[in-house]
């Protein structure tokens, strides 16, 4: 058998050993332990910007309060749209 031959049989062999059992290894290894996962919060929330009704993670959202109550917005632009809305 030539060496061509064989290399090529290895690299099937080891693409068909990665198909087969890959998933296993893979799914359990990045799943966190269950007791962990209950007692965390989500990194970030998804709000809707009021102006353009998109729905935008709450961290990096431009805020504005008013009269106690916080509006998340996508934009400056969408931002100051609400603001002269509500003068």
């Amino acid at each position: 058998m030539s060496p061509i031959r064989l290399l090529i049989l290895a690299a099937l062999g080891y693409i068909l050993y990665r198909l087969l059992f890959g998933k296993n290894f893979a799914s359990t290894s990045a799943a966190p332990p269950q007791s962990a996962h209950h007692n965390q919060q989500a990194d970030d929330v998804l709000v809707e910007d009021p102006v353009c009704h998109l729905y935008i993670p709450q961290q990096g959202a431009d805020s504005l309060t008013v009269k106690g109550t916080t509006y998340y917005f996508c934009s400056q632009e969408c931002r100051k749209k609400f603001q002269s809305e509500k003068r």
